[in-house]
């Protein structure tokens, strides 16, 4: 899965295989270099953190199982499609499950790990169909972030070969998470109408507030009188001026 003709490859790979035997907070960045063979001087503007090496981590299971993504069934919905995509990256990610679990023992809410987390996340719901942009977009991927990160916590956990315990609470939260997601559409097609409505009552009104203006001009088009001030012109010299 890691490229490991790159010093990033290298560099991800040598990370996991640290974690794997001590605690990840007890790895460090030089660690990791003379891990992976390289000059330390090489992390930098490859790798600055251990945040971008989970970081990349993320990436790299994301290329692996897009990759793979079988020709879409049309007759399969997309609840099971994700279903299978996500099973598919616990399996990308199962040589390195002992350096996974130092690392969510020891890693702390970061935002970039997040941030990271949430656009693997939508991938796996383009790949299954499913629309991941705009607010729609954020809600599910969001929706699909928590629910994914339980499901590896799960995954962690589960040492059965056929990932029984994994699969099930995978297809209960995905099921749950449908019933969620299609009262949430419900939700966005109805402020979409409303939004519609209310823009369109907006440019109505507009338009018909530039009418009646347009037309009283017209109707108090009148030529000056001759001599006459208005209430913002200069006023007329006083005699003796």
């Amino acid at each position: 899965m890691l490229d490991l003709e790159t010093d990033k490859g290298k560099l991800i790979d040598a990370a996991m295989a640290l974690a794997a035997e001590r605690p990840w907070a007890h790895v460090s960045l030089r660690d990791i270099a003379e891990r992976a063979g390289l000059p330390f001087g090489n992390l930098r503007g490859t790798i600055a953190s251990k945040t971008q090496i989970v970081s990349g981590f993320i990436r790299a299971v994301d290329t692996e199982v897009l990759k793979n993504v079988p020709e879409r069934d049309l007759g399969q919905s997309p609840r099971d499609t994700l279903f299978e995509l996500l099973m598919a990256r616990f399996d990308a990610m199962a040589p390195y499950k002992e350096g996974l679990r130092s690392i969510d023992r020891d890693v702390s809410f970061d935002t970039t790990l997040f941030q990271a987390h949430l656009n693997s996340q939508r991938w796996m719901l383009l790949a299954a169909g499913l629309d991941g942009d705009g607010p729609r977009g954020v809600l599910r991927s969001s929706g699909l972030a928590s629910l994914s990160g339980a499901i590896f916590k799960t995954w962690l956990e589960d040492d059965d070969p056929g990932l029984a315990k994994t699969m099930a609470s995978l297809d209960r939260r995905l099921r749950r998470a449908g019933d969620t997601m299609a009262s949430i559409d419900q939700a966005c097609d109805g402020m979409s109408r409303i939004r519609e409505m209310v823009t369109g009552g907006l440019q109505n009104a507009t338009s018909g507030f530039r009418n009646r203006r347009s037309s009283a001009r017209a109707t108090n088009d009148e030529p000056e009188t001759p001599g006459g001030s208005g209430a913002f012109d200069d006023p007329a010299p006083s005699a003796g001026t």
